[in-house]
């Protein structure tokens, strides 16, 4: 892809290109991933206990799904406890991603991309760095997947089946 319009990093254009390619795919990845998410709370008629509202925080929505799935006798709490961790893990590291500040890639080899990402608290300020390699990337999709193949028989089995809707 020589030539590609690659800003900000011009002078790597190829390589950002493939970032960026690896990126987009893990942004859509993890909407699958979410929306799983979303539709089990929503289906559930799982939803912010104080106002009615739909949960939009990542931790409470976590906090939500957790004690969902802890009421579900079909599922070990091994499982669960290891489902979610793996999603937590995953999700801070897209977080970091997406909200952090691209500040470049560097020329080792393999090649990283460079996310900074600060979170402000009362009396401190958390900052942690991200360098992740394509292949690194392309792992993270990898596990996006895996946790969305995972969560979506999960989402299916939300739905109330044909005969509890008629009463039968």
């Amino acid at each position: 892809m020589t030539g590609t319009y690659s800003q900000p990093y011009f002078e790597n254009g190829d390589m950002a290109v493939e970032f960026y390619t690896l990126i987009g795919r893990m942004i859509v990845a993890w909407s699958a991933v979410e929306r799983s998410v979303d539709l089990i709370l929503w289906l559930t008629k799982t939803f912010n206990e104080a106002d009615g509202k739909a949960i939009i925080s990542w931790k409470k929505k976590i906090d939500a799904l957790r004690k969902l799935l802890n009421k579900n006798e079909k599922l070990s709490k091994e499982w669960i406890s290891d489902f979610l961790a793996r999603l937590n893990y995953v999700a801070g590291i897209r977080n970091g991603i997406i909200h952090g500040y691209c500040s470049g890639m560097t020329n080792a080899e393999p090649p990283q991309i460079i996310f900074r990402a600060s979170r402000f608290h009362a009396d401190e300020t958390e900052t942690k760095q991200l360098s992740p390699t394509a292949q690194e990337l392309a792992d993270l999709i990898r596990r996006i997947s895996q946790l969305e193949s995972e969560i979506l028989p999960l989402t299916f089995s939300s739905f109330p089946s044909p005969k509890s809707q008629t009463g039968e």
